[in-house]
């Protein structure tokens, strides 16, 4: 019999979760669809990243015009974007969808004070990708810990 360490798990009663956090809940958004919503998010910034790099690099970089090797290492991050997400959710649907809530509320705000450091050296420019990293932050790390 093969090892199984995510095995499939009855849907939890959410209530119990819910008297925990003080009744607060985020809408429609839980720690089985939060994995989903982050692959998908992930597939597409990786579709950007890889098909659309020289546009990327003047999106995030402001580059007056994108140069072969930021293009390049641009497609390369979007390869290991898509490698990720492809991951995260092949493990959500495993049934290890609250390792993944835990992990995402670990890795979005690590990937925030990593926007943040690199917007106050002047490097990162984007002001939707700031919002949307601020945004999955604090759902991420509220599902995962509250």
């Amino acid at each position: 019999k093969l090892h199984q360490p995510f095995a499939k798990a009855h849907k939890a009663d959410m209530s119990k979760v819910l008297d925990i956090r003080g009744g607060a809940s985020v809408g429609p958004i839980n720690s089985e669809n939060l994995p989903m919503i982050s692959a998908a998010m992930g597939i597409m910034y990786s579709a950007e990243m890889l098909f659309m790099s020289g546009e990327a690099n003047k999106k995030y970089l402001k580059e007056p015009t994108g140069n072969k090797y930021s293009a390049e290492m641009t497609k390369w991050f979007g390869l290991s974007l898509l490698q990720s997400s492809i991951m995260q959710y092949m493990v959500a649907t495993s049934g290890g969808a609250e390792s993944v809530t835990k992990a995402l509320g670990v890795a979005w705000p690590m990937g925030l004070a990593f926007v943040l450091w690199r917007r106050s050296e002047g490097m990162f420019h984007d002001q939707v990708a700031l919002g949307l990293n601020v945004v999955f932050s604090a759902v991420s790390a509220y599902l995962a810990w509250m």
